[in-house]
């Protein structure tokens, strides 16, 4: 495959590899950031959610707005961690 561009050809045993810097370990992503993230903006969600919609007869619009906030938020909260898996794998 000599025609892709940065190919150098097999690498032999006695060539050095390139490595990091001895001082800086690899940045691994935060999980918390992630996580936060997604339970607000899941949470945001719900609430813009149920004052979009007409009222639910029977309920207040209190309940809906809570309800549907802590709902988006625990979706939210697996979206963020689902993604914070995505990212670290990807950095291995």
């Amino acid at each position: 495959m000599p025609d892709r561009p940065g190919y150098r050809g097999p690498v032999s045993p006695d060539e050095p590899r390139r490595s990091r810097p001895a001082g800086r370990p690899p940045r691994r992503p935060l999980m918390a950031p992630f996580l936060v993230t997604g339970t607000l903006l899941g949470a945001l969600l719900g609430m813009i959610l149920s004052v979009s919609r007409p009222p639910v007869p029977g309920s207040g619009m209190a309940q809906e707005l809570i309800v549907l906030a802590l709902v988006g938020g625990i979706l939210g909260l697996l979206v963020g961690s689902v993604a914070f898996l995505v990212v670290e794998r990807r950095r291995r």
